[in-house]
């Protein structure tokens, strides 16, 4: 189990997070009065950077851990339950001899620690009681993997007190994955997982999507005077559940038609070849789905190779043209049920006005409602934030870092 710091672990912002973590204890005094935690743990959220919709094609995405996460004070116990607080949730008491599913509770956020507990016994390792309080600063809803940072951190804790910290990253991140799917009713690939787990910048080939190929990156934000700002825009995500289906499914179809079963499979020119075929079979929007696929797999490596050289400029002008391609390609910016609701493309218009030139902005995410993604210059943020608050409302920004560990052991008495 890696244990870090908390001066290492956020850097700069460890004074501010020194003061998080002293109240987190206060809140597991008055959740648990009389006992005393064991240790702290931390797992980070996650935000994409390119390679947007490719994975579920056995694509190619560039992703960071992020310094927003969830962390908990933990205490093991002899018992066979799992107790615990979180703000916003209350108290959550799950017994670990009874882990079946129950579909009833798809959503619920207890029965991902259910669906992690049983992952792990499934999987032969030992599972076993712990009281501990818990917090997010991650905002739900927000394409930054609030619920996967919850499972990874339950996964880092049964991993650290029960099996001596010694389950792999990439086991860690398959537990979460399944656990989500059938303890949560949501299916998932691996990126959200394999990015929190890994910690820092990271290019992931899912050519094996159970074995995707995972490089970090050695790049620091800091070093480039720019701040990436998450903008809420506070769509509706409701019924939203096909118009995201429908990507994959146009993606696949295609494939399928050249004997492959996902993009991966075949090539930009073969579909090229046939594009009155394509068009007159599957629809315009499915051939420009697409190509955007095959032209984000090269971004993917062209924005690795940017970042390895420190070209800045040139990463920031390959972010702007994979934003691009999501707005006209993908089509993930407005849900087409809705045409009234635009509020990303409202975010991305106006950060064009503010930056005039200076930044870039994309969709974040999945698309169709919620964030946006703003690479804007240290000196511009106050500004930036007060325009965007005037349209989305105050607390609809959020400042992100990189951070370089996925869940970690945290070290909190060092640097106090």
């Amino acid at each position: 189990m890696q244990i870090v710091n908390i001066m290492e672990l956020y850097g700069k912002d460890h004074i501010r997070q020194q003061i998080r973590y002293k109240a987190a204890i206060r809140a597991f005094d008055s959740f648990a009065p009389g006992e005393d935690f064991d240790y702290f743990y931390s797992a980070p959220g996650r935000t994409e950077l390119c390679g947007n919709h490719t994975h579920h094609n056995n694509g190619k995405v560039l992703a960071a851990a992020i310094n927003l996460d969830t962390i908990a004070l933990v205490k093991k116990t002899e018992t066979k339950e799992v107790i615990i607080y979180s703000k916003g949730y209350g108290e959550v008491r799950i017994d670990l001899t009874d882990l079946r599913v129950n579909e009833n509770q798809f959503g619920v956020p207890q029965e991902l620690i259910r669906g992690v507990a049983s992952e792990f016994a499934e999987n032969g390792y030992n599972i076993g009681g712990f009281t501990a309080y818990m917090e997010s600063n991650i905002i739900a809803e927000s394409g930054l993997a609030f619920a996967v940072s919850f499972e990874i951190l339950l996964g880092t804790i049964f991993s650290d007190l029960y099996n001596d910290g010694k389950i792999s990253d990439m086991r860690l991140a398959k537990i979460g994955r399944d656990a989500e799917f059938k303890y949560y009713g949501r299916p998932s690939g691996l990126l959200d997982q394999t990015a929190i787990v890994t910690g820092g910048v990271t290019k992931m080939d899912f050519f094996d999507t159970e074995n995707p190929i995972v490089i970090k990156t050695d790049f620091s934000m800091q070093a480039t005077g720019y701040q990436i700002c998450i903008t809420d825009t506070r769509g509706e995500y409701a019924n939203l559940a096909a118009t995201y289906a429908a990507i994959p499914h146009e993606m696949k179809s295609i494939a399928e038609s050249f004997h492959g079963k996902t993009l991966r499979d075949i090539t930009k020119d073969e579909v090229l070849s046939r594009a009155s075929y394509v068009r007159r079979i599957f629809g315009d929007r499915a051939f420009l789905r697409a190509m955007h696929y095959f032209d984000e797999n090269v971004r993917v490596e062209k924005a690795v190779e940017a970042l390895n050289n420190n070209d800045f400029e040139a990463f920031l002008a390959i972010i702007k043209a994979s934003g691009d391609s999501s707005y006209k390609l993908i089509q993930n910016i407005y849900p087409s049920g809705n045409p009234a609701a635009q509020g990303i493309a409202i975010g991305l218009y106006m950060s064009e006005q503010i930056l005039d030139g200076r930044g870039v902005s994309r969709v974040h995410g999945g698309g169709f409602a919620g964030t946006i993604q703003c690479y804007l210059p240290s000196e511009m943020t106050e500004e930036y934030i007060m325009k965007m608050e005037a349209i989305f409302g105050l607390g609809c920004c959020h400042l992100i870092n990189f951070r370089n560990y996925g869940g970690v052991r945290v070290d909190y008495k060092h640097g106090n």
